[in-house]
């Protein structure tokens, strides 16, 4: 065994072990946050490089992503390794997920919180902006979506929708859309858990959003408008907590839980 395939092998281990406890998992969400902010300050400057470029090349917000999505090594960077524990954790929904569930999983990164639902046995369900994405899970999941088939979600199936590292790549237009869709997808007791970024200093329209802003994942929105968004989609929001912050980035992430709203 060489020295690199040893270390991996140790990462491997201590991860599932540490997964196994809420403490231990509750480490694996800070140093997460941790291993994100340091790699953004030391991939700054390739990062800008891509985007520039991307830019140059007039590419739109889809051929973005499925350029990173085709090219994993050189843009492994903006597509979400987190483990299936990790998200759900941070979302408040593990005791959610079951053998048996129905789930929407909203962007799929690299594949591990799709397929960690299926090994669960949840019926899972994968939506994402890049065809190239839904492509790499397509032989686990029941039914794939783009975007553009919003409309055609079926109303009242899901327990659970999830989106995380999604939502500060997109519009308000496109966001609006999305909440108001999956909140009428959802069961009666059903929870669409969303992660998106917020301004620390609470300026929430301090960066427009243009092609480079959605694709850099720049876009933050305070609770509030938040809030808003969801309410006239016809949502509730049920939980939310702040579950990072980083200075130098003068932002955070919030988690909520959203249900349809109780009919009178």
């Amino acid at each position: 065994m060489t020295r690199q395939s040893f270390r991996s092998s140790m990462k491997k281990a201590i991860k599932a072990t540490l997964e196994k406890t809420a403490v231990g998992r509750s480490a694996l969400n800070r140093y997460l946050v941790f291993r994100t902010s340091q790699a953004a300050k030391q991939s700054t400057v390739d990062l800008q490089a891509q985007l520039e470029q991307s830019e140059r090349g007039l590419e739109s917000v889809g051929q973005w992503w499925n350029r990173c999505h085709s090219e994993n090594e050189e843009f492994g960077y903006w597509l979400t390794g987190s483990s299936g524990s990790q998200v759900w954790s941070s979302l408040n929904v593990e005791d959610r997920i079951g053998p048996g569930t129905t789930v929407l999983n909203i962007g799929v990164g690299q594949g591990h919180c799709t397929r960690g639902l299926v090994e669960l046995g949840c019926r899972v369900h994968a939506l994402d902006i890049s065809p190239v994405a839904l492509k790499r899970i397509s032989d686990c999941v029941i039914a794939v979506w783009l975007p553009s088939q919003l409309h055609d979600l079926p109303s009242d199936t899901f327990d659970l929708a999830i989106s995380h590292l999604v939502a500060q790549h997109m519009s308000d237009a496109d966001l609006n859309q999305q909440i108001r869709e999956v909140v009428r997808s959802l069961k009666a007791d059903g929870v669409f858990a969303m992660q998106f970024a917020f301004c620390l200093s609470g300026n929430d329209k301090d960066i427009e959003e243009t092609p480079g802003a959605l694709k850099a994942g720049s876009i933050r929105r305070s609770l509030e408008t938040v809030k808003s968004m969801i309410t006239n989609a016809g949502g509730r929001l049920v939980w939310s907590t702040k579950i990072a912050e980083f200075p130098e980035h003068n932002a955070g992430w919030y988690a909520v839980n959203i249900q349809r709203q109780v009919e009178s």
